[in-house]
């Protein structure tokens, strides 16, 4: 039977050494099961020894045809290349079989669009902090939902990434590149009283557009 010793010794190497949650261990040992009893039902393996690529690349046609979506199967074979690095360490194989096995691609997820009523419903029912605060929390969110900023470029914006002349800011993008993005009147009226709020606000002031509580 395919599921020994080695099988029994990957589980306390996840409790014991890796430290796992039983929640995650549960799952490590569920999709490593899954395999050894496919590979032992399938081609009559008897030793992990004999795993190679042609048993794995089967297994993940097999689950593909089962309709298990490439994401899932990405999430089982990370759990072989742990228990395959595992037996590796022990000697108890002498090369890992995920060396040669590529990852069924997966889609991207598609993006999550907050729709305006509820923006207006979380900013006029939410109750926000008080003073420089609340000001500072509706801004962000404006911001995020407003141009389609990411959370790093509204972290690294600064007062002068606004250019109310032109109506529009800028920020850096990912590697480094900057991004100009235009903004509606409202919003320019909204960020500017902010500026101004966020100047009189403190006596000292950082660079950071968005500041805490307590500047």
């Amino acid at each position: 039977m395919i599921r020994g010793h080695e099988h029994r010794a990957f589980r306390d190497y996840l409790v014991y050494e890796k430290r796992f949650s039983p929640h995650t261990v549960q799952a490590y040992q569920s999709d490593t099961d899954q395999f050894l009893t496919f590979a032992e039902v399938q081609y009559g393996l008897i030793s992990v020894s004999e795993i190679g690529p042609l048993h794995i690349r089967a297994w993940m046609v097999d689950m593909l045809e089962h309709g298990i979506s490439p994401r899932a199967i990405n999430r089982k074979l990370s759990c072989l290349k742990t228990f395959f690095r595992f037996l590796l360490k022990r000697g108890w194989v002498q090369q890992s079989p995920m060396l040669k096995i590529l990852a069924p691609k997966t889609g991207k997820a598609l993006p999550v669009f907050v729709q305006e009523e509820h923006l207006a419903q979380l900013l006029d029912e939410v109750v926000f902090p008080a003073g420089f605060e609340r000001a500072r929390d509706r801004m962000m969110l404006e911001l995020l939902y407003m141009t389609g900023l990411r959370r790093a470029e509204l972290m690294g914006m600064t007062p002068e990434s606004a250019d109310f002349h032109r109506m529009q800011i800028r920020v850096k993008g990912k590697g480094g590149k900057e991004r100009i993005i235009p903004i509606l009147p409202d919003l320019a009226e909204r960020l500017r009283a902010y500026i101004d709020l966020r100047r009189t606000s403190f006596e000292e002031l950082p660079a950071n557009l968005l500041l805490t509580d307590k500047g």
